[in-house]
Formats: structure tokens, C-alpha cells, sequence
């Protein structure tokens, strides 16, 4: 079975995607995946993203800051920030990384 692609697609998340009109949201949640060694809430502030902040899709930088901040550390080898669910002006995000190999 291939498990990469999404069974169904929440509605909401794909009318985020396509928006045309700047709307304002307010982070409802931020998630960390993909940390083996790090402390999940570190990355998290790491980021500057938190519940609460408000970002404007499309048009926000906050993402991209978000990135470029855990870059900084070169502590990781890859970083994304996903929405993972729209509800009203409330979304979720997930802060997916990698974390670099540890010397031993």
C-alpha cells in the first residue's frame, strides 16, 4: 500500500493553498516531528513560531524566518513548516526536521 500519498484531502487546507486573497490566522498549535535527540519544545522556540502569533496566507515571511532560524543552528539537514489543519482563522503547524548525524 502506498502510505505517501494522503487518503483525503481536507477542503480547507487545499482552499489555504490556492488562496489568492491575503486572510489572516492565528497559529493554533505548533508540532515538532523528526527530532531523535533535540528537545522538541528548543526547536519549537528556536523557530519564533508560536500559538497565538498571527500570519497572513499568502503573504506571510514568518515561515520562511521560521526555516532560516533553525538553519542557523546547523544542527539540521533538512526543515519544513506545514499546515496541517485549517479551522475558521485557527491553523496547525508542524515543524518537520532532520536532525544532522551526531559525531559519536
Amino acid at each position: 500500500t502506498d502510505t505517501t500519498q494522503p487518503t483525503s484531502v481536507d477542503p480547507e487546507l487545499m482552499a489555504l493553498q490556492n488562496a489568492r486573497i491575503p486572510k489572516e490566522y492565528t497559529i493554533a498549535s505548533v508540532k515538532v516531528s523528526g527530532a531523535a535527540y533535540l528537545d522538541t519544545g528548543i526547536i519549537a522556540s528556536i523557530s519564533g513560531l508560536q500559538p497565538g502569533d498571527k500570519v497572513m496566507i499568502p503573504g506571510t515571511d514568518a515561515f520562511a524566518k521560521a526555516i532560516t532560524n533553525l538553519w542557523k543552528q546547523r544542527l539540521f539537514s533538512d526543515a519544513q513548516v506545514l499546515i496541517t489543519a485549517v479551522r475558521d482563522n485557527l491553523i496547525d503547524v508542524e515543524l518537520v526536521i532532520q536532525e544532522r548525524p551526531k559525531l559519536g
